[in-house]
């Protein structure tokens, strides 16, 4: 899933990281553009957990998209 956002969305290497808080919030994949900042979290379900949450606000997060795991 990282690789398939990476390509689609042109990131350069500076771009893109994996981020954790101090709070033991993991979010896999971490875009900054300029001041835009948006995550990207494999989950197995579309739901908002506690951790997303703390994520969002100790990040800064301008957005957070959950892609559910599978095939496709």
């Amino acid at each position: 899933m990282l690789a398939q956002v990476t390509r689609r969305l042109g990131l350069r290497r500076d771009e893109r990281c994996f981020q954790a808080t101090h709070q033991r919030a993991e979010l896999d994949l971490l875009i900054v553009r300029g001041r835009h900042r948006d995550g990207f979290e494999c989950a197995e379900a579309p739901d908002v957990t506690p951790s997303m949450r703390i994520t969002m606000r100790d990040l800064r997060l301008d957005e957070l998209v959950a892609v559910p795991g599978g095939e496709e």
